[in-house]
């Protein structure tokens, strides 16, 4: 049980990652102020999750409050890759968020 525990908190922090990089390449490519919106949607993402949603944050959520901000959050980068037209990836991301958030809430570590 611990193996699945520690692989959640690895797939956490691989989803997060891959948000970070999706929001970075979808403002820089789909937006027409790329710079402005690629590094402020990027940076907003960030300050959001490191306020409300890590682990060590000042002002952390808990239970059904942080599952919802978390699944926001991770939602918007499904959204991006499906005005990216990739659906397949918008798909396999949901779909990783979906077990993500599931195990977390079935370890009490949401």
């Amino acid at each position: 049980m611990q193996t699945l525990k520690f692989s959640n908190l690895i797939l956490a922090f691989l989803l997060e990652l891959m948000a970070l990089l999706i929001l970075s390449y979808w403002g820089f490519v789909y937006t027409p102020l790329p710079f402005m919106i690629g590094i402020g949607a990027t940076i907003l993402f960030i300050v959001i999750w490191a306020k409300w949603c890590a682990p060590k944050a000042t002002h952390r959520l808990e239970g059904n409050a942080l599952l919802c901000l978390k699944s926001l959050l991770l939602s918007i980068p499904v959204l991006c890759l499906v005005l990216l037209n990739q659906l397949f990836f918008a798909l396999i991301f949901a779909l990783l968020i979906l077990l993500h958030l599931s195990l977390s809430s079935y370890f009490k570590t949401v």
